[in-house]
């Protein structure tokens, strides 16, 4: 199919077709995880008070519509999406490993690693140093191995983001329906067909799977869902590429387009290592805990963090285009704001109160 011949038609008969064939493998995959024992039960780490064992069924269902969708679409998507798609196999592997029995998180790491490295060994990696070289002037070697370790770097952390946000029925899921959605229409704007494409697949599996996982969760992604979710996202912030902006003016746009689960990720980094607790123990001291202890319903504090995230989307697409200085100056006010936010969620009295609710339901 000729890519230049590509409609907002096609694109939205992608996100109906992929909501179909998420709806059948999300069916399929439930029966499986229940005769397999692939379910989360109550109570195993101290987020996870739902009350009864829940399929861990989200992440096969999401996994197989990428893989079919993209089968069917491969003219279309082209080969750079599939590199993307064989790389986050991998993520999706350890993921499913994982759900089923769980690892250690420097397994977790190499998993996240080998599928980095299959990434950029593919040439999919940032271009941070390298397109500043002229102004600062590096080896080119040095360049390459610096955009490199920044590539490894962003993937990782992306990737944990999002399988620490998913600490909440409907948070990570919806949050990663936006996220699909905003890059879907900037893909669409840079003329990037394939990665629209893709996105599009991704927003119809992502609606699906918000209904399913929507308190009371009928399922769960697992890690195999928010950790191959969270790597394809950070990949994409990486192959958006608005030819026509500067550099200067769009090097933090995928902070800004990820920045509710990197803010997430911060906050109980930044917590527990001042507690003197491990950052990758679980725990009821994410942003959305902290919301509900305040006094927020479960539903109002989920729909205020998607509402944040869409606003932080939108800016981010309002602010390239700016002067350079006055798109930096937006984003550094936003990363104050972001301390600020820190600060304000970890101090005792903000958080520290007795649920309105009893219980914190899913993990």
């Amino acid at each position: 199919m000729n890519l230049s011949s590509l409609t907002m038609g096609k694109i939205f008969e992608t996100v109906f077709t992929s909501l179909l064939l998420c709806t059948f493998f999300t069916v399929i995959c439930t029966k499986l995880a229940v005769k397999t024992k692939l379910v989360d039960l109550p109570s195993s780490e101290p987020h996870k008070q739902h009350q009864k064992a829940v399929p861990l069924s989200g992440g096969p269902a999401f996994f197989l519509t990428l893989l079919v969708s993209s089968i069917l679409l491969r003219d279309v998507i082209g080969t750079e999406m599939i590199k993307l798609l064989a790389a986050a196999t991998i993520i999706f592997i350890f993921g499913l490993w994982d759900d089923y029995r769980p690892l250690k998180p420097y397994q977790k790491i190499i998993g996240q690693l080998l599928g980095t490295g299959l990434l950029i060994s593919l040439g999919i990696q940032a271009q941070v140093v390298s397109s500043f070289q002229p102004q600062i002037i590096l080896n080119q070697t040095l360049a390459q191995i610096l955009d490199v370790a920044i590539t490894a770097l962003w993937m990782v952390f992306i990737t944990n983001a999002y399988n620490l946000i998913d600490s909440m029925d409907g948070l990570m899921v919806g949050l990663s329906a936006w996220t699909s959605g905003f890059y879907l229409l900037a893909a669409t704007d840079t003329h990037q067909w394939g990665l629209a494409i893709f996105c599009a697949i991704m927003l119809g599996s992502c609606i699906l799977l918000s209904f399913f996982n929507a308190r009371p969760a009928f399922i769960f992604l697992g890690d195999s869902g928010a950790q191959t979710i969270g790597f394809l996202l950070a990949a994409i912030a990486i192959l958006y590429n608005p030819l026509e902006r500067l550099q200067s003016n769009t090097w933090f746009m995928p902070i800004l387009m990820l920045g509710v689960p990197i803010f997430d990720t911060v906050l109980v980094i930044f917590s527990r290592t001042r507690r003197g607790l491990h950052f990758y123990s679980s725990g009821t001291d994410h942003t959305y805990h902290r919301l509900v202890k305040m006094g927020l319903s479960n539903v109002q504090a989920v729909q205020l963090m998607q509402v944040v995230a869409a606003g932080m989307q939108i800016l981010a697409f309002l602010v390239i285009s700016q002067t350079p200085r006055t798109a930096n100056i937006i984003f550094g006010m936003v990363v104050l704001c972001g301390l600020f936010g820190i600060a304000f969620l970890e101090s005792e009295k903000s958080w520290e109160k007795k649920p309105r609710e009893t219980g914190l339901p899913k993990g």
